[in-house]
Parts: C-alpha cells; structure tokens; sequence
C-alpha cells in the first residue's frame, strides 16, 4: 500500500546538507499496524511526511496505493487515503464544537450534509465521544482533543492513518485512549495504521516496528524481535518496554528466561515459573 523506492531526502543546513532519509526501500501492506521509532532528530517524522506527500523526496519515489506522492494531480486523492494526526491537539482543532470540527474536513471535499451527518454520528461513536458532540474542544482533556483529531480524519474514510508523535504530549490515561482507538480502526475496520512514537509500550502490538537512526532503517522486524535487541536500541538512545528491562535483567542475574517477553500476562506464567507458584 505505501512503498519507497531509493527515496533520500535532505534539510539543508548552515555549513552542510542533512540526509533525514538517505536510500530507502521499504513498503507497508495494507490493513498493516506498523510502528517506527527513533531518537529525536532520527528522520521518523520527515517519512511521515513524505508518505502523506507534505514532503516530496530529493530522489526516488514514493508511492501510495500505487499513485507517486510528487504528482500534484493526484495530490489531493493521496490525501483522501492517507490522513495525518501530529503531535499537539490543539494545532489541529478548528471548529467551536466537536461535531464542527469533525465537519470540517468533509466540508473541504464537498461531502453532502445528509451524508456527513451520518458520518459524523459513526466516528464518534467509534472514538467514544457521542455524548461529547456539542461540547467546546478546548474543554476536553488532551486525550479527548486527540480523539476528536482522529474522528475528523476518520469522517474523510482513509484508508491509512498515520499518527506522528501523536501521544507525545499526552498523559498516561491520554495515551491509552487514544492506543485503544487505533488499535481497533486497525483491527475492525482494517485501516492502516503508522504510528511513530518514542513510548515503547506503544508498540508492542503492531506487526512490523521500523527502527530508524540517522536517515537509515537499521531494523524492520516484529516487536518481539526488536525488544530481543536491546543493545542495538540503546545504541540509538531508545527505551525499552519495562517488561523487557526486567527480563533482561534477569537473564544477566543467571536466571533462565526468555528475554522476548513484552505482556504482563506472558510475565506472571514466567515469574510464577521461578518462583515454584503452580
């Protein structure tokens, strides 16, 4: 569904050129939940970008459903596949109530009023935030706003939604409400989902985490292989989950464990396991 081939990308600074991505090729299938993580400054945001074609690489191409994101004519029909969520919720509200708000964006592509109202009761639904629809936005929590970012998105029908940075800015209860609506766009609907975050526990669930470093993709693998390598993500001064910390440690105190353990539940069979808890 998104695919690059050879694309670099480059900033250019006072004395030199920086490449935020230099020769890649990758691509993402559809209905995919893919995770990309990396150290600020490590070029993550710069691909968001370049797969929603707010940027257009220096060479090579990137493709979405098929169509290259430097075409202007087929700009606006990549933007009807592929909505962005950023990091600050406030940036991204506009109107004065969440059903205006969530409005807007089908108002843009002249979607009809029958058909946007119908549109607007079903993605809030989907979001949890029926009973919030004539509120203020900006007397929502943070996790709220961000609810409501992706409802606005959702109402357009992408078929990919990428979040970049989107729980950044958000509390633990934020984080986790905004996870829950991902997780099940992806799963009920087989949205795509590109989630780029630096909170590990976030990622524990997609089926491929990109590891990014200085414009290179060091790692694409699932998450369990990834949480195994923990040298190689603190070689590129990234976090790992707290479960996969214990276990590490563990295993370096001579225990005999497993050290691709990333859920509680997995956990406690382990740990009861050492301590001769049947």
């Amino acid at each position: 569904f998104i695919e690059f081939k050879n694309v670099s990308f480059s900033y250019s600074g006072e004395d030199n050129i920086v490449y935020a991505v230099e020769g890649r090729d990758f691509y993402i299938g559809k209905g995919s939940f893919t995770a990309i993580i990396g150290s600020n400054g490590s070029g993550k945001s710069t691909i968001a970008k370049l797969i929603n074609g707010l940027l257009v690489p220096d060479s090579g191409v990137v493709q979405v459903d098929g169509m290259d994101t430097a075409d202007d004519k087929l700009i606006w029909d990549i933007r009807k596949k592929v909505g962005m969520v950023f990091q600050n919720p406030d940036n991204q509200i506009i109107g004065t109530s969440v059903e205006e708000d969530v409005a807007f964006g089908m108002e843009n592509i002249g979607i009809e009023r029958d058909e946007m109202l119908r549109r607007i009761d079903s993605v809030l639904t989907i979001v949890d935030l029926s009973e919030y629809r004539y509120h203020a936005p900006h007397l929502l929590s943070g996790g709220q706003k961000q609810r409501v970012a992706i409802a606005g998105i959702l109402a357009m029908e992408p078929e990919c939604i990428v979040l970049d940075e989107s729980t950044a800015m958000l509390d633990p209860i934020g984080r986790n409400e905004v996870m829950n609506v991902i997780k099940k766009l992806n799963k009920e609907k087989n949205i795509t989902i590109i989630h780029i975050t630096h909170h590990m526990e976030e990622v524990i669930d997609a089926d491929n985490i990109f590891v990014v470093n200085e414009g290179k993709i060091l790692q694409k693998a699932t998450p369990r292989e990834v949480f195994s390598d923990i040298n190689l993500l603190r070689s590129v001064r990234l976090d790992v989950p707290q479960i996969s910390e214990l276990f590490f440690k563990l295993k370096d105190m001579g225990f005999n464990v497993p050290v691709n353990i990333l859920k509680a539940e997995e956990a406690m069979v382990v740990l009861l396991d050492i301590l001769g808890v049947k």
